[in-house]
């Protein structure tokens, strides 16, 4: 198979050939939507890299306004039930102290994988209103980085953005999700 792609802003963009056809490869998360177009099918292989664009084109178009973020959805964290978000109880060995936190999972945009930890408070003496607030901030954190990633804007989404989450009213977090 030989690769056309050579440069990322060519129109050959995700399409291969074998010589016999082009074969056009989408990766979205862990999934791979692929197609094949022949010569013999289209005729010619200027037909074939017509069709096999014009497929790739409307096939971005659509997982771009999709709303189902992944195609085949990833496994649930099974202590909060969201994708992405896990429940933790970490143990401070300066304080003897165990304390519960929301973990979110998440790349930055060289793909590097971060985690943004929402500190609840101490195991022993945390609220049920804190516990609910840290899970939601850490919600519209996710939820913010999911709709970055799907419109590939991850460059202009900015983690800092919630350092401040407790001190800050959970409409106004909401806000950070335009």
């Amino acid at each position: 198979m030989r690769r056309i792609d050579l440069n990322k802003t060519s129109s050959q963009k995700n399409i291969t050939t074998s010589g016999k056809g082009y074969h056009v490869r989408i990766m979205r998360r862990t999934k791979e939507i692929s197609r094949y177009f022949s010569f013999g099918q289209y005729g010619h292989h200027k037909k074939a890299l017509q069709e096999a664009r014009a497929w790739r084109d409307s096939m971005i178009k659509t997982l771009k306004n999709s709303t189902r973020r992944f195609l085949k959805p990833l496994p649930q964290n099974k202590s909060t039930r969201c994708t992405g978000i896990s429940r933790t109880i970490s143990y401070d060995k300066r304080r003897g102290e165990y304390f519960v936190n929301y973990a979110v999972c998440w790349t930055d945009s060289r793909g590097k994988l971060r985690n943004k930890k929402f500190h609840v408070g101490n195991a022993d003496t945390f609220t049920t209103q804190a516990d609910k607030r840290a899970f939601l901030a850490a919600k519209i954190f996710r939820r913010n980085w999911e709709r970055h990633a799907d419109l590939d804007t991850l460059a202009k989404f900015d983690p800092r953005t919630f350092q401040d989450w407790r001190e800050e009213r959970i409409s106004d977090l909401q806000h950070h999700l335009t």
